[in-house]
């Protein structure tokens, strides 16, 4: 499955079943921090830095040590950063806000890629843990 199917299957097949609550009488077997990782990864594209404050400081903490288990540690060292600015400025309505966590994730990654561009680099890796377990969605990759 090349990177693009293998995205559409995890962002709108996989990620929309589970958002439907659906009664699954076998359950994708995906691994929670992965799935933790997908759904935050979702959230930021529509809300960009506004999932964070949605998440809230606990939630965020958990989306952390997600991204350090499916393998994207400087990411979650970005976002710990962010999740310490976020509950130092927990107003998303101040025009500042926005940029306040942007400074801190591109300071922690320790170069200028911003959240959006960095994607390009997180969702490969994203992709080759998938096909490293593709018996946790029984699909071939």
């Amino acid at each position: 499955m090349d990177d693009e199917a293998l995205r559409d299957f995890l962002f709108d097949d996989l990620l929309a079943a589970l958002d439907l609550d659906t009664d699954w009488t076998t359950p994708p077997r995906g691994d929670p921090p992965l799935l933790d990782v997908l759904e935050f990864e979702r959230h930021c594209q529509f809300e960009v830095w506004t999932a964070v404050s949605n998440n809230g400081t606990e939630a965020m903490r958990w989306i952390v040590e997600s991204d350090a288990c499916v393998g994207l540690p400087e990411e979650a060292h970005a976002l710990a950063a962010v999740n310490e600015a976020n509950s130092r400025s927990p107003n998303p309505d101040v025009p500042e806000f926005h940029d306040i966590l942007r400074k801190a994730y591109i300071t922690a990654l320790g170069d200028f890629t911003d959240f959006d561009d960095h994607t390009e680099t997180r969702l490969p890796r994203i992709f080759d843990l998938v096909r490293s377990q593709p018996d946790w969605f029984d699909v071939p990759v």
